[in-house]
């Protein structure tokens, strides 16, 4: 079966696209995103239409809405194909409901469709399932390769595992799966108890409601009973309850004219209370007038006891206490600092004698002597350094020049060297371009072919005589080449080496001279006890250096003496007693100018504390004076600066003031209340309410007579609570009444479906039991085809088992020689591991290793159904960037074993690389490039 041309009017981004294929390898190469799967998906639906598989009804394919062109309104196209010698084309139109269908026979240009038998559930006539025996979902399976078939990230290595049995399983399952998936969908139409929108279920829904409502009914028509006996009972309550209401209503109208009554009483004491409250009210207006105007004298008399010599206020004590205490202070900071005057006196005095024997010597004359002797150590560090390199250089007995003439020679021997290298690297190129000359073919093909041909000829001979001509020629003609080849190999051979010859030997020579150049630098190494060049250098530089240091050093050794004598003069001048002369007179040095800086400082120290204490002392004595001046007018005015006293004055002065400002307010309230008293006639309102007291007394008295002490009010209000709770009794008990009036009327109608309901139920109930026992037998014959299905699989499984063990060897290198299929124990798989060559089963190899068997029983499956379909059909095999996750190396090989089986199949490669058609040019492969417009 091959693939020859697919035009396609719409299908997903495919608009008015043509497709051409040949026989071998066709390679489609184009970008992701370009509809590389839409091909792919649209081949198929050419050749199987949009109607779903394994489904009773005619229902549309998954794919169908996916796919919709949404730049034409035609769906569809035209697929042309090979069957065997016979060409054919079919044209669908993809828009489902209204989807057609025609099959033509190009070679008689007949329109075939009613050859082949309609489905008439579906709607379809089944095209390429009765050519090639195999359904869409088969097909897909055996023949359609994507990357997700052979890589999954998201799968474990098991899952990986199972998809190879599965590959085995579901390869030759025949038409069982789907017979399998109709039981199953039957069973599923079916449905059980919880399965609400199933068949089943909905009659079982309906029989469980029906069963409640019968429930209820029964329930219903005990109510009814119940609630007419309830209702008799109730309208005996409410006749009595209304008679018992006529009586508290005549009760509540007495109660009402009490209770008004009562209400006239009160209002007559509040009357009574107000006025007596008037009366009191002014009489505490006059005893409040009489007790201010004797508290008025009393505070008259307080003021003139309390009068000071003096008015004295608080904020003038407080300034004259704060201006003795600054006196005070003042002078005590006087006597302090004449105190600290005469100490630094006395310490000035101690330090002149030892300021006087240093003050000449400056900062530059303490810094000199320093440096001096800084320049000393580092001279005699210098020196020190210099009589190591001394004892160094005097075990070399070499002369200078004589180590300068070996250098010189070392260098010419290097350039020497380079030379002769680079002439040596050109030759070295020539002889290796030579060698790389394309060397005449291989005699293995040949010698092997002639063997095969003896054993082809001896074979027929034996069987068939009248053929064995023909592989007795092919054996000739394969000695005669082999003997061809090797006679050319041989004259190759004995040219090439004439043509080398000359190269080797000057190659001999450049290593001969390279090598006397390398031991004549060798003996200068030796000579001179180095390695190399570069220490040869090292030494010459270290040698003279060293001549250097030895003039450097006699110069240092008379600047030495020199600082050592201008150091001992210059500190004899100023220290008595000196130590030896050394480094250790650094410290000495360090010390003495440290010595120095300290008395000239503690001098001048001193000076500025004397010159600032003597400023201080006279600005205290002139502070002292004025805060002297400040107090005088104080003695003036009060004849005495006795703080106590006049703090004294103060508190009497501070009293007088608040009793003034409360005789001043308590004259103003006097005032006041004697122009009220004028206005308001208190003695007359006085006389005129205790007459209408006398007048309330008496009203008071003649209605308490008439209510015989009974509280009315609540009296009304009990009665008219009761006649409200026995109101609400009546309307409670009138609801109560009609409603289970309502209830039983209710009732009554309800009841009489209940033998409507039973007589449903029991028809259910036989609906129920018919359902069970049909899902019962789909449960069966679903049994019986999966263990006729096993059964089958245990026979394909050997004949399976060679076809995947040659792919496996060829895609694998040779590593894993055999595929061995156990259908006893759940098709397990295994191979045998070439390092210890123990089986093992496939779930411990490597992922990449499983994926290239994956692809390996991918070519074992479409080996296996083209040889054993009758008449024999030689699928196609399709791939979609299903090498994405293959290294170069498995690549390759893959490639090698699609182009061995391109020789028998039609085989269509997408991808969106350039590497696979890179590698089918490497290794001679051909393959027709097909272009994709995207």
């Amino acid at each position: 079966m091959k693939l020859r041309q697919v035009k396609f009017r719409g299908f997903g981004c495919l608009v008015n696209q043509k497709f051409e294929f040949k026989d071998g390898i066709n390679i489609i190469e184009a970008k992701n995103e370009s509809g590389k799967s839409t091909f792919i998906q649209g081949i198929h639906a050419l050749w199987f239409g949009p109607v779903k598989e394994d489904v009773k009804r005619r229902t549309r394919a998954d794919w169908v809405n996916p796919y919709t062109p949404w730049q034409t309104d035609e769906y569809g196209g035209m697929i042309e194909y090979q069957i065997q010698e016979e060409m054919y084309r079919i044209v669908r139109h993809l828009k489902f409901p209204k989807d057609r269908e025609q099959i033509i026979h190009l070679a008689k240009g007949k329109d075939i469709t009613d050859q082949f038998s309609m489905d008439a559930t579906k709607k379809n006539r089944r095209f390429i399932e009765q050519q090639i025996q195999l359904s869409g979902e088969q097909l897909h399976r055996i023949s359609f390769l994507t990357s997700d078939s052979l890589y999954n990230p998201k799968n474990k290595d098991s899952q990986v595992v199972e998809r190879l049995k599965s590959l085995v399983s579901h390869g030759g399952g025949g038409e069982t799966s789907s017979a399998i998936q109709i039981l199953e969908k039957e069973i599923q139409e079916i449905g059980t108890k919880s399965s609400q929108k199933k068949e089943y279920g909905k009659i079982f829904a309906q029989h469980q409601r029906l069963m409640g409502e019968c429930e209820q009914l029964e329930q219903d028509y005990e109510q009814y009973i119940k609630d007419k006996h309830y209702w008799r009972q109730k309208g005996q309550e409410l006749a009595s309850l209304q008679q018992e209401l006529a009586q508290v209503d005549q009760r509540l109208q007495q109660a009402e004219q009490k209770s008004q009554l009562q209400s006239k009483l009160a209002l007559c004491m509040e009357q009574f209370e107000s006025v007596r409250i008037q009366s009191q009210s002014i009489s505490e207006k006059e005893e409040k007038l009489k007790s201010n105007l004797k508290k008025r004298i009393a505070i008259q008399k307080q003021i003139e006891e309390l009068e000071p010599p003096h008015r004295v206020q608080e904020v003038d004590v407080q300034r004259l206490t704060q201006q003795l205490d600054q006196l005070k202070k003042v002078r005590e900071k006087l006597d302090e600092a004449n105190k600290q005057k005469n100490e630094l006196v006395s310490e000035l005095e101690e330090l002149r004698g030892s300021y006087e024997k240093v003050q000449s010597l400056e900062h530059d004359a303490l810094h000199q002597p320093l440096i001096q002797m800084e320049e000393y150590i580092r001279l005699e560090a210098e020196a020190e350094q210099s009589d190591l390199r001394n004892r160094i250089g005097s075990n070399q007995n070499f002369r200078l020049d004589e180590l300068e003439e070996d250098l010189r020679q070392l260098s010419q021997n290097e350039e020497t060297y380079t030379s002769i290298q680079l002439n040596k690297e050109k030759v070295e190129q020539a002889l290796e371009q030579m060698n790389h000359v394309q060397s005449v073919h291989s005699t293995l093909p040949w010698m092997i072919g002639s063997g095969l041909g003896v054993i082809a000829t001896v074979i027929a001979l034996f069987s068939f005589l009248e053929v064995s001509v023909v592989p007795l020629l092919w054996t000739l003609f394969a000695i005669w080449k082999w003997r061809q080849t090797s006679t050319e190999r041989k004259s190759h051979k004995k040219n090439h080496l004439k043509q080398v010859e000359p190269l080797l030997t000057e190659i001999t020579l450049f290593n001969k001279q390279m090598q006397q150049i390398r031991e004549q630098d060798q003996m200068v190494y030796k000579k001179w006890q180095t390695s190399s060049i570069s220490s040869l250098h090292h030494k010459y530089n270290q040698l003279s250096q060293w001549e250097q240091e030895q003039k450097q050093l006699t110069k240092n050794k008379a600047r030495q003496q020199k600082i050592r004598t201008e150091l001992e003069q210059w500190l004899g001048s100023y220290v008595e007693k000196l130590p030896p002369f050394g480094v250790e007179w650094k410290k000495l040095l360090c010390d003495f100018q440290e010595h120095v800086l300290q008395i000239k400082e503690q001098f001048r120290s001193a000076t500025r504390d004397l010159e600032s204490q003597l400023t201080m002392i006279e600005t205290l004595r002139i502070e002292a004076k004025e805060w002297e001046e400040s107090i005088q007018p104080w003695l003036l005015h009060y004849k005495t600066i006795d703080i106590s006293e006049i703090g004294n004055w103060a508190e009497q002065t501070a009293k007088i003031q608040t009793l003034e400002k409360q005789l001043h307010m308590l004259h103003q309230t006097i005032e006041e209340e004697q122009e009220v008293e004028q206005e308001e006639d208190w003695k007359r309102q006085i006389i005129e309410l205790q007459i209408k007291l006398e007048q309330l007394e008496i009203q008071k008295l003649t209605i308490e007579a008439e209510l015989a002490g009974i509280d009315w009010h609540q009296e009304f209000l009990n009665i008219k609570n009761k006649k409200k709770r026995l109101s609400e009794e009546e309307k409670q008990i009138k609801e109560e009444y009609d409603q289970s009036e309502g209830r039983w009327k209710s009732l009554a109608s309800r009841v009489d479906q209940l033998p409507v309901i039973k007589g449903e139920l029991a028809g259910l109930k036989d609906e129920m039991n018919r359902l069970q026992l049909q899902r019962n037998a789909c449960h069966l014959a679903k049994e019986l085809i999966r263990e006729a299905t096993e059964d089958l699989q245990g026979h394909l499984a050997p004949r399976l088992q060679p076809h995947a063990s040659h792919w496996i060897q060829r895609i694998t290198h040779g590593r894993y020689q055999e595929l061995f299929i156990d259908p006893s124990k759940g098709l397990t798989l295994s191979v045998t591991t070439p390092e210890t060559g123990e089986n093992h089963l496939i779930d411990r190899l490597s992922r990449g290793t499983i994926d290239q068997m994956i692809f390996a029983l991918r070519l074992s499956l479409i080996q296996f159904f083209s040889k054993n379909t009758s008449p024999s059909i030689r699928l196609p095999m399709i791939l979609d960037d299903c090498f994405v996750h293959f290294d170069e190396d498995r690549l390759r090989e893959a490639l090698r074993a699609l182009g061995s089986l391109g020789e028998n199949h039609q085989i269509l490669i997408c991808t969106c690389h350039t590497r696979e058609r890179k590698i089918l040019e490497e290794e001679g492969i051909t393959y027709h490039k097909v272009r994709m417009h995207s």
